[in-house]
């Protein structure tokens, strides 16, 4: 079937794709969350999410400590030649 659906355009290829993800969502939302109740779910989600802009925030910082400190070396070796 996908050997098909790939010959075809991408629309049908997208279009089957989402029938497929979207026909039983309630099966769905039970395998991802399991026996958590709405409450405890959005505050997994909310956890993950807090984590997720942590994980941004150190990899901004040290991605600008890392040019800071390239400037400075780039800096260094231009000083000297002059």
């Amino acid at each position: 079937m996908l050997n098909a659906l790939t010959n075809s355009s991408g629309s049908a290829l997208s279009t089957a794709l989402s029938e497929v993800c979207l026909t039983d969502r309630s099966s769905l939302g039970t395998t991802v969350a399991g026996n958590l109740t709405p409450g405890l779910l959005l505050l997994r989600v909310r956890d993950e999410l807090r984590m997720t802009l942590h994980a941004y925030q150190t990899l901004y910082e040290s991605s600008i400590a890392f040019g800071v400190r390239k400037a400075l070396q780039a800096e260094q070796v231009r000083v000297p030649g002059s």
